[in-house]
């Protein structure tokens, strides 16, 4: 495995140890990291503080 591909499943898997929630994108080799959903109390500004994040993972998701 090259170094980019270190990096990158070194960074989600730190993102995960903090528990979060990784979305990566293979064309872009975008990592998007949230909090996990089911942690969070607020649902309401959990959404407004992440809406840039999670319309992005929306839009891919409806791409696939």
């Amino acid at each position: 495995m090259d170094n980019s591909k270190q990096s990158v499943v070194r960074e989600i898997a730190q993102e995960l140890d903090c528990g979060n929630e990784c979305y990566y994108n293979m064309k872009t080799n975008e990592i998007i990291a949230i909090p996990d959903f089911s942690q969070i109390s607020d649902e309401e500004e959990f959404k407004e503080i992440f809406r840039e994040h999670l319309e992005k993972i929306n839009q891919k998701k409806k791409i696939l």
